[in-house]
């Protein structure tokens, strides 16, 4: 895992992106394996039990593939993290049988969407993880997790490999 290393802490806004990616870079030597520990994204109870209550069974899912997020176009920000699998995502919105665009107006509107489908993208987000990975696991979709050198928390303990691609 690569985390993002800043040296100019000013409150990061759509005004100030322009000058984001001068004081912060991914850095290879901010964490440690064996050392430094991977914690999980946190997802509220009430998301939790909202995406349950939303998830349809396998055989009624309508959608074969999801996204629905930001990438460098549509928050500035994305644009100093090497968002290309983002941006590319939405290329595949014309597709048959998928769901991508940007981020629903309402959360429940976007958990009600991964709850209907079968595999849910999942790319980095401005770290090598993302929370998304997380909400599409309690939707009880299968994650396709888009990052090369995304750290995983219990990897040791978890085949992450066995649920997600």
């Amino acid at each position: 895992a690569q985390p993002i290393e800043c040296s100019d802490f000013d409150f990061f806004s759509e005004e100030t992106a322009a000058n984001f990616g001068a004081s912060c870079w991914h850095c290879p030597w901010c964490f440690s394996y064996g050392k430094d520990a991977v914690i999980p994204g946190f997802v509220e109870k009430w998301s939790i039990k909202k995406m349950h209550d939303v998830e349809k069974a396998p055989s009624k899912r309508k959608y074969t593939a999801c996204y629905h997020g930001a990438d460098s176009d549509h928050l500035a920000i994305y644009k100093y993290a090497n968002t290309t699998a983002r941006n590319d995502l939405q290329l595949l919105r014309t597709l048959p049988n998928v769901s991508i665009g940007y981020r629903f107006n309402k959360i429940i509107e976007y958990f009600e969407r991964i709850g209907d489908c079968h595999f849910c993208f999942a790319p980095k987000g401005l770290g090598y993880w993302s929370n998304r990975l997380y909400e599409v696991l309690f939707a009880g979709c299968i994650p396709v997790i888009l990052s090369d050198e995304i750290g995983l928390p219990f990897d040791d303990f978890v085949d992450w490999t066995s649920f997600s691609l």
